[in-house]
């Protein structure tokens, strides 16, 4: 990362900030600048500012004003929306759902809490328990600085009268962020979590296309923060296409498709490695 960035700090909006920097980033930490957006006071008493970390105790949502926060048993499912008990009841564990409080909380958007960040904004993490639509449509001048979007998606009724996965692909096909891959899926059974059962929620990628990028990003560093992305995301076939297409400088094409023939054998292992695990658990299920 120091090799592609330098000095230069990846923009990061982190929407439900609650549980800290996921692995993933935590690994470039000092290569990140942060906005968090936390309104549930018990997870936002826990996220420290600093010179490359600003915190904002507020909702986001598609228009400022107030809106009603459900607290719920389990901290991390509180929602503006109220959790949909007749669908989880089928489920283990549905009164973490339980909600033992409703708060009032100040709601901003997007476009208001960074108006003037402009491209010093390059991805989106947004984890907001259903609300994710909302957010993005209180988004739409901050989405064409973004590179790339990772958000928490459902596709099942959680929460009463939320939008679900379609909807959040919509906005954000709309702004010619391209949907990559599900980076998780989670599935719950009946009578407990596994990694069988019903697909209930997951997160999803959405990047620009290295294409897109070429035509309408001319800025070299707005460019490395790109191919910082990739990497980060494991999109080497992505990073492959900038080194044949960008015209870039010798010795960043030398490092990156360094990068790219790594990942590529890792890749290759790994799905190896799966298939032959695969295979042997057939043969033992027999």
């Amino acid at each position: 990362m120091r090799e592609l960035l330098g000095t230069e700090r990846i923009g990061l909006i982190d929407v439900g900030a609650s549980g800290g920097l996921e692995p993933r980033w935590q690994a470039i930490e000092a290569h990140v600048r942060r906005w968090l957006f936390e309104p549930d006071d018990r997870a936002a008493d826990a996220l420290v500012a600093n010179a490359h970390q600003q915190v904002v105790r507020a909702a986001v949502s598609s228009h400022a004003g107030d809106l009603t926060l459900h607290l719920c048993r389990g901290q991390q499912v509180s929602s503006v929306y109220e959790p949909n008990r007749a669908w989880l009841s089928a489920f283990p564990n549905p009164e973490r759902f339980d909600v033992i409080d409703r708060v009032k909380v100040r709601a901003t958007t997007l476009d208001d809490a960074l108006a003037g960040e402009g491209d010093a904004l390059d991805f989106l993490k947004l984890d907001a328990q259903g609300h994710e639509a909302a957010i993005l449509t209180g988004g739409q001048r901050t989405l064409p600085h973004l590179l790339g979007v990772e958000v928490e998606v459902e596709f099942q009724p959680i929460y009463a009268g939320q939008p679900l996965f379609g909807d959040v692909a919509s906005i954000l096909s709309a702004a010619d962020l391209a949907f990559v891959d599900f980076l998780h899926l989670q599935r719950w059974e009946r009578r407990r979590f596994s990694s069988a059962g019903q697909l209930v929620f997951g997160d999803a990628l959405f990047l620009r296309t290295p294409e897109w990028v070429a035509e309408h990003v001319a800025d070299d560093s707005k460019r490395r923060r790109y191919l910082a992305i990739c990497v980060l995301y494991h999109r080497y076939d992505w990073l492959a296409v900038a080194c044949d297409k960008w015209g870039l400088p010798a010795a960043l094409q030398t490092t990156l498709r360094a990068i790219v023939a790594r990942g590529q054998r890792q890749q290759q292992v790994t799905a190896t490695v799966n298939r032959l695990t695969h295979a042997a658990l057939r043969r033992l299920l027999r």
